[in-house]
């Protein structure tokens, strides 16, 4: 198959065009080989700095789709099981890693699995401040009530 880049140069500058994209990056991969990667406009577009195919870009949501893919291939490959508590996953306990600390008297935890994580219903808030206090992160597992659903993105930031 050959890809004509010319094409795909002009669809991406018109498409961005119509809708005021300042940056955008392509990366066409075929049969497991790199066949096309180019960036288009600005990374900063005030200081008209060029994006280019090293820039670093924020990926936010859109890695957690790519993430649960190869958790779920691991899983089909028999190294991961979604029911397996993280306790039997992790080599430490997750109390001892500095973000969660505050779960060390709090064996809920333990009930965690990648099968819930997957699913954003640890219970855990999105965001804190960084200190891992309990005042602060309001950690509420969820999923031991069954009746509540909580949105988490704690596999895709905490282990990712």
């Amino acid at each position: 198959m050959t890809i004509d880049t010319t094409k795909i140069d002009a669809e991406v500058q018109r498409l961005m065009q119509s809708q005021d994209v300042q940056g955008l990056a392509v990366a066409i991969i075929h049969a497991g080989t790199l066949a096309h990667l180019a960036a288009y406009g600005w990374r900063n577009a005030e200081q008209h700095l060029p994006l280019t195919t090293d820039t670093i870009m924020y990926g936010a949501s859109l890695t957690k789709t790519a993430f649960a893919y190869m958790v779920l291939q691991l899983v089909d490959d028999g190294w991961l099981g979604l029911d397996t508590s993280l306790d039997d996953l992790l080599p430490y306990p997750l109390p001892e890693y500095d973000k969660y600390i505050d779960l060390a008297d709090d064996k809920r935890w333990r009930a965690l699995t990648l099968r819930v994580l997957l699913m954003h219903g640890a219970g855990f808030a999105n965001w804190t401040d960084g200190c891992g206090s309990i005042a602060t992160r309001a950690i509420a597992i969820a999923i031991l009530v069954k009746a509540l659903i909580s949105y988490s993105s704690f596999l895709s930031r905490g282990l990712g």
